[in-house]
C-alpha cells in the first residue's frame, strides 16, 4: 500500500530538516492519502470501502471517486487504474506467509494507524490542534481494536484480520510497528510477541 509513501516522506523530511513548509502546504492532501476515510468508527478499524460484513471478503471494494479530482489525474487515468483497494498489491505470492486478506485486515489497519500517528505529529508541529487530536484518537483506536479483535495470546500473534484464524508473520510485525503491542493493556503481551517473532 502507498499509505506511508506521502505521509512517511513528509514526516521524515520535516523531522530531519526542521523545515515545515511541506507539511503546512500539503497536510490536507496527506490526509486523503492516509486512508482515514476508510475508518469505520463503529468497528474502530479500517474497513474495505463498500464492505459491510466482519471478516469475510464480501462487499464491493471501490476507491472513492473523489480521489480522481483530488489527485489531479487527467481524465480517464483514475478509471484505467481500476482501483480495487487490494490489501497486498505489491507482495509477491511467495512472500506472503499465507496472509489471508479480509474486510477488517491486520496489515492495512496497522499501516493506517502508523500513518495517522505521523499525521498527528505533523499537525501538532504546525499548530493544528484539532486535527492532531483527531488523527491521534483514530490511530490509538485502531491499535486498541487490533489488540481486542485480532490478538491471540495463546499464539503470541495477531491474526490476519477479524474472524480470520490464520496469523502470518506480517500481521504481527506490522501490528507491533503500529503500536498495537502494549504490555500495559495486555500484561505479558510484549514477551509473547517477541517470542513468536524470534521463533
Amino acid at each position: 500500500m502507498a499509505i506511508l509513501g506521502c505521509t512517511g516522506l513528509a514526516h521524515a523530511d520535516a523531522l530531519y530538516t526542521g523545515d515545515l513548509t511541506l507539511v503546512r502546504q500539503r497536510l490536507d492532501v496527506m490526509e486523503l492519502h492516509s486512508f482515514v476515510d476508510f475508518f469505520d468508527p463503529v468497528a474502530g478499524l479500517v474497513r474495505k470501502p463498500g464492505a459491510t460484513t466482519g471478516g469475510s471478503s464480501g462487499g464491493g471494494c471501490v476507491c472513492p471517486a473523489g480521489w480522481s479530482e483530488a489527485a489531479g489525474l487527467p481524465d480517464g487515468v483514475f478509471e484505467d487504474l481500476r482501483c480495487a483497494c487490494s490489501d497486498l498489491i505489491d507482495w509477491p505470492a511467495a512472500s506472503r506467509d499465507g496472509y489471508v486478506g479480509s474486510n477488517l485486515s491486520a496489515v492495512p489497519n496497522a499501516l493506517v494507524a502508523l500513518s495517522l500517528g505521523r499525521m498527528a505529529e505533523m499537525a501538532g508541529w504546525v499548530g493544528r490542534a484539532e486535527a492532531q487530536e483527531r488523527y491521534a484518537n483514530i490511530s490509538r483506536t485502531i491499535a486498541r481494536r487490533m489488540r481486542e479483535t485480532m490478538y491471540d495470546p495463546a499464539r503470541g500473534a495477531f491474526a490476519d484480520g477479524v474472524g480470520v484464524d490464520h496469523a502470518a508473520l506480517h500481521s504481527t510485525m506490522y501490528a507491533a510497528v503500529a503500536g498495537a503491542v502494549d504490555d500495559e493493556a495486555v500484561p505479558g503481551m510484549l514477551g509473547q510477541v517477541v517470542a513468536t517473532l524470534r521463533s
